[in-house]
């Protein structure tokens, strides 16, 4: 686990000089003399805690925790039914040496979770389609002053140099390049005859690439209209210039109209009778001085939106967190974003494509739920000189870091592929001085659920509560707390570190160790990666209390826990999750009356979902038998209803 630091301590007995606080990271401890604290009071004074100004969709409180928040022995925090707690990073938490009142109620709960929980399945997020992969390189109305059009009266061959101007192109370069063609003439235009190429000096540097119309050399564009070329194969970059080059019938004319300063041009088929007397009446007028009208470029793997909103917060790629990056090319691997303000365009960078590749998500954009462009918090807090000179704070301007969460207008309602277990840190009590309370809790993502050193029996009742989704459940060492009516101590999942071992005790939904002496009675315990219950230690053995009969205790001593077995095929029942319900690697001979293990079978009980002396001489044995044949109901009344 990750313990306060010295320096934080130092920093609250105010034995270091106050240019440390700007060094700190982003912590907030309490002064360990007696102050009563709530959310509202830590995200009043100090940039670790942000209280969310958009009201979410289920009406919830929340509050967005950049690092972690010391409670002080002595000291009290209150969390209230209805709030949820979002922390932003590994390195958030919440840690109790203090007191935690944290008591929800059955239909207004409180929550611990992650960022991206919130993000992707409480919140939801814009759902973006409409991706192209196609960029205008060049039009003509942007051509710049070193642009060369034709301007012969006749011509039956033609080169237009076209110089890109780099304000207007979308993108540097691409693979495929087709060229838009308008018919500025009174008669049909016929090409018989389009190549795009590099110019050097005064023509073609390579041999060029010949443009192809429906599979055809030549194409007949009727007059005014206009048509594309098909795609080409063609490596296009902005810092060259191109000649594109024509060959058409030799029946079209130029003239020019001086009319007041401005000069129209017009064309005409030479065929037709002329006079010496300027008469447009039967010419096409047009404000181009060409017939070459726009280059368009393809990149398969660069794909744009027009997002007319502001920039995004996050960019998400079937779920997982996208990079944004700070120039479009700097774009070349997948799930890269980036947001161009002028023009209002968000680029992704996806070999697959978002509207079909992707799926089921595809790619959705987020934003944070309060305004951050222009605010910033004050280098000093306004408080009162009492609470100023006994809270440490480190503060910021920079509100790019502390930014909560985003401002969704969609919600999907399916779980999602990302988040995963330890996106946060761990709701950790060491060594409280007062008794707490976790009552109507969900605690998602965590590294650990709830880390608990040195609690003993009675300072921690922690009851109906929803653990779920963490690397641990509950992890007790020196600690005897009260679990009871848990509806569901389920689904942590193993952590295999990166020399391809497991951490021992990830994927528990309970692990314990070194005299930790639990009462664990009326919970539902499933689908954890690893073991339900692990029971570790040979010497200061742990010895939970999981039911007993006929003992001094057995009247809150009642087990009544269901073990419940989860399959990934629930059909056909195979691909079993987890591995035991509980093992015990202790010499101590653990009582587990009056439990519901699933299955009815004492065999298969004994030798498939308790690991005990049967498979380890040196461990005690788990005397499970008697045995409930179904399932206990683990109710907000459960204990009440079983006295």
């Amino acid at each position: 686990m990750k313990y306060r630091s010295i320096l934080t301590g130092l920093l609250v007995l105010g034995l270091l000089p106050a240019v440390a606080l700007a060094q700190q990271t982003r912590d907030i401890t309490t002064p360990g003399t007696g102050f009563e604290v709530d959310m509202d009071y830590l995200a009043a004074i100090n940039e670790t805690v942000i209280k969310g100004s958009t009201p979410p969709p289920d009406s919830y409180t929340d509050y967005f925790v950049e690092g972690r928040i010391y409670i002080s022995p002595n000291d009290r925090l209150t969390i209230r039914p209805g709030e949820r707690l979002v922390f932003r990073s590994e390195n958030s938490g919440l840690v109790i040496e203090g007191r935690l009142d944290a008591r929800g109620q059955a239909v207004d709960d409180i929550v611990f979770t992650s960022l991206n929980d919130y993000l992707i399945n409480v919140t939801g997020v814009h759902s973006a389609t409409g991706w192209n992969h196609l960029y205008t390189a060049w039009k003509g109305e942007w051509q710049i002053p070193t642009s060369i059009w034709a301007d012969a009266v006749e011509a039956a061959e033609r080169n237009y140099r076209v110089i890109i101007d780099r304000n207007h192109s979308a993108i540097g370069g691409g693979s495929r390049v087709r060229v838009k063609f308008q018919a500025n003439s009174a008669n049909d235009t016929v090409f018989e005859g389009a190549s795009i190429g590099v110019r050097s000096a005064s023509d073609f540097q390579t041999t060029p690439t010949r443009l192809k119309f429906s599979g055809a050399n030549s194409v007949v564009i009727p007059a005014g209209d206009s048509v594309w070329s098909d795609w080409a194969t063609f490596n296009f970059s902005s810092s060259a210039d191109y000649l594109v080059h024509l060959n058409m019938l030799p029946n079209h004319s130029v003239r020019y109209l001086e009319e007041l300063d401005q000069t129209h041009q017009y064309y005409k088929d030479t065929s037709a009778v002329e006079t010496m007397t300027p008469n447009v009446e039967d010419y096409l007028p047009s404000d181009r001085l060409s017939w070459v009208e726009e280059i368009e470029i393809e990149i398969p793997n660069l794909w744009s939106l027009l997002w007319t909103e502001q920039k995004p917060d996050r960019v998400f790629f079937n779920r997982n967190v996208g990079r944004e990056e700070s120039s479009l090319s700097r774009l070349d691997a997948d799930r890269e974003w980036y947001w161009e303000p002028s023009s209002k365009i968000l680029f992704v960078y996806s070999t697959a494509n978002p509207e079909t590749g992707l799926t089921p998500y595809g790619i959705e954009v987020g934003y944070y739920s309060f305004e951050t462009s222009g605010s910033s918090k004050p280098a000093a807090v306004s408080v009162p000189a009492s609470m100023d000179s006994e809270l440490s704070r480190s503060l910021t301007s920079d509100m790019e870091t502390t930014r909560g969460i985003f401002q969704i207008t969609t919600v999907t309602g399916v779980v999602a592929a990302s988040p995963k277990p330890a996106e946060w840190d761990a709701l950790e009590f060491d060594s409280i001085t007062g008794k707490s309370f976790l009552k109507f809790v969900t605690i998602h993502y965590a590294d650990i659920g709830v880390y608990c050193n040195n609690i003993v029996a009675g300072m921690l009742d922690i009851e109906h509560c929803t653990i779920e989704n963490n690397h641990t459940g509950i992890y007790l060492f020196r600690a005897s707390p009260l679990i009871s009516e848990n509806p569901s101590i389920s689904y942590n999942k193993l952590n295999i570190l990166d020399n391809g071992e497991i951490k021992t005790s990830s994927g528990a939904g309970i692990f314990m160790e070194r005299n930790s002496n639990p009462l664990i009675r009326i919970n539902t315990i499933q689908g954890n990666e690893g073991i339900g219950i692990i029971i570790h230690g040979i010497t200061a053995s742990p010895l939970p209390r999981l039911g007993q009969l006929f003992a001094s205790d057995s009247h809150e001593n009642v087990g009544r826990n269901n073990f419940l077995v989860v399959y990934k095929d629930p059909v056909n029942q195979t691909g079993r999750i987890g591995q035991r319900h509980i093992t015990n690697e202790t010499p101590n001979t653990i009582y587990a009356h009056r439990n519901f293990w699933g299955v009815t079978d004492p065999s298969v009980i004994d030798s498939i979902f308790i690991f005990d002396d049967d498979e380890n001489p040196s461990a005690g044995p788990v005397e499970y038998l008697p045995f409930y044949v179904r399932q206990t109901e683990v109710s907000p009344d459960a204990w009440d209803s079983y006295r």
